[in-house]
């Protein structure tokens, strides 16, 4: 009795656990990257920052971030470029 508990405790974890952004889990909980990467391409020209982004789209923040720093179509601006003194600002802006 105490094994088939322990199997279904397992099972059930498989389920419920969310994705780890590994390309090869098979899961039907997979993230859509191509959601965020429309939005900057409708916004092509312009620089957004994350904060403007989520409030867009409502995307968990940990997922947005996530994809816009792995994503090849979406680069992180220099601060020059959005008139900053900082060392790192979170804007983002679709690249093709």
């Amino acid at each position: 009795m105490i094994k088939l508990f322990i199997i279904l405790l397992k099972l059930l974890n498989k389920i419920i656990m969310p994705v780890r952004y590994n390309t090869n889990y098979k899961s039907k909980f997979i993230i859509d990257v191509s959601i965020i990467e429309d939005y900057l391409k409708e916004n092509k020209n312009k620089k957004l920052s994350a904060s403007t982004i989520y409030a867009n789209l409502k995307i968990k923040r940990n997922k947005m971030t996530w994809i816009l720093n792995h994503s090849k179509h979406i680069r992180r601006v220099n601060p020059v470029e959005v008139g900053s003194k900082k060392q790192k600002v979170h804007v983002y802006t679709f690249v093709e």
